[in-house]
């Protein structure tokens, strides 16, 4: 059986209805897809799984949340492990490190974006923020460019090296995530020739 995970906008304010969420379909084959599940969350925007597949993860655009879920192998449903506070407004992407130890999240929180890391549980709760790193540089050359604004962070084929595209400062963050104590250094901003 497959199964497919659907984030979604919910808030009117950002063309949502004002219900709905997560929403899990699935299907044998080359069946069509049937709803198994509809997770009421506000915003959650974007998902992530871990490595193993084993829980979903997820931010809550127009909010401060990032929240853990278990999966279900045979349902393929949802159990809400946690939630946390991250302190940070809109979160817009989210990924698991390799190890499967630290979620990084990256929040445009009002023109002031950061990537979070925060330690991950063995049963895949979300812990503590281990390191908050805000984007340096100098902005682009447009109006609505005037801070930082990390739209998404992902690990390079390697996973060594965590890669931001930064619509704000107009270039690509290229960061080391330390395994061991969640920290984020910068290795280089990749600007493009003006």
């Amino acid at each position: 059986m497959s199964f497919a995970y659907v984030g979604s906008f919910t808030a009117p304010e950002r063309g949502g209805l004002g219900h709905g969420g997560i929403s899990i379909f699935s299907r044998r084959g080359a069946a069509e897809w049937e709803s198994v599940q509809v997770v009421e969350r506000v915003n959650p925007s974007f998902l992530a799984f871990d490595r193993e597949r084993r829980f979903l993860y997820t931010v809550q655009g127009n909010g401060c949340f990032v929240a853990a879920y278990a999966i279900d192998a045979a349902s393929g449903t949802l159990t809400l492990l946690n939630e946390k506070h991250i302190g940070l407004y809109n979160g817009v992407s989210l990924v698991v490190d390799p190890t499967n130890r630290w979620l990084l999240v990256t929040t445009l929180n009002n023109g002031s974006g950061a990537i979070v890391s925060l330690r991950l549980a063995s049963e895949g709760k979300i812990g503590e923020i281990c390191d908050i790193e805000v984007p340096q540089g100098a902005h682009g050359p447009l109006e609505s460019q005037r801070a930082t604004q990390p739209h998404q962070v992902v690990f390079d084929p390697s996973g060594k090296h965590l890669i931001v595209p930064d619509k704000g400062l107009d270039c690509i963050h290229s960061y080391r995530l330390d395994a061991e104590t969640g920290r984020i250094f910068m290795n280089h901003a990749f600007r493009r020739f003006r």
